[in-house]
């Protein structure tokens, strides 16, 4: 699998997902393969250091958006840890669903075993109806012991037993079950949702996108009425704050939000 970048320095940074090349020029598939996971890797770090990135979009290109663990490769060694292997990719998705960023992933085909791990981590998954989702690994005598932990933020228990048993499902039933949040007809439209909600997430507080990442484990364990005081307390704490304030009379007053940026496509993009 090869990553390429586009954003830089932008408050839009896209990470594509495509297939690797052979030494002969040819084209393999786009697997999680060491090389393309540390790369994977090494671009969520530098987004997450990246003062000006406000949104990360990961986004894979017809047929595949990723097909999951190249599994050659692991079935190549002999003697080695393999959890020391594994652990760079589960490090990606833990990346992905605690940035402080917003997290688009957006795809256009194929998304298997980690690749429906990758689309599930974000905080918003855009899908065309050729997509579809699968979760290949008991055929094979595994399980998706990385992906499940994203899955359950999503799904049901049930739900997730099912996609690890009936193979594959398309992106309507994905909507359905909660795995996309967005669904578009065609690959022309795909670009079309994912600028409307790039555009409305660059008129979002950074800091308030961050704080809603952590917010519902404040209210884990508590009964109703404590959650109900808590969510008052962080109300009244954010209502007395400068920024929110200044945020609030920007907006009472019909002018641009301070934090607000604009979205400028590199025009390279599809």
């Amino acid at each position: 699998m090869r990553v390429e970048l586009q954003g830089e320095g932008t408050p839009v940074r896209r990470i594509s997902l495509l297939p690797s090349r052979t030494g002969d020029g040819k084209t393999r598939d786009v697997l999680l393969d060491p090389a393309g996971v540390s790369t994977l890797l090494l671009a969520l770090k530098e987004s997450e250091e990246d003062p000006r990135c406000r949104i990360l979009v990961l986004e894979g290109r017809h047929p595949a958006f990723c097909r999951g663990m190249d599994l050659s490769f692991f079935t190549s060694l002999a003697g080695v840890d393999l959890a020391a292997e594994v652990r760079p990719f589960a490090e990606c998705l833990a990346r992905l669903c605690s940035s402080a960023r917003i997290v688009l992933s957006v795809v256009d085909g194929e998304a298997a075993g980690g690749g429906v791990g990758l689309a599930a981590a974000a905080d918003i998954c855009i899908a065309t109806a050729r997509s579809t989702f699968s979760l290949p690994e008991l055929v094979l005598g595994l399980q998706p012991g990385v992906v499940l932990p994203v899955l359950l933020r999503r799904l049901t228990l049930q739900k997730t037993r099912m996609l690890c048993l009936t193979g594959n499902i398309d992106a309507g039933r994905a909507r359905d079950w909660g795995l996309v949040d967005r669904w578009v007809e065609d690959p022309e439209g795909l670009e079309k949702s994912l600028r409307s909600v790039i555009k409305h997430g660059l008129r979002c507080s950074p800091r308030a996108v961050a704080e809603l990442k952590g917010l519902p484990e404040t209210f884990r364990g508590l009964d109703l009425d404590q959650a109900l005081e808590k969510g008052a307390e962080t109300t009244a704490r954010l209502l007395a704050d400068g920024e929110t304030i200044d945020g609030i009379r920007a907006f009472l007053e019909g002018e641009s939000m301070p934090w607000f940026d604009r979205y400028r496509p590199d025009r390279r993009s599809k």
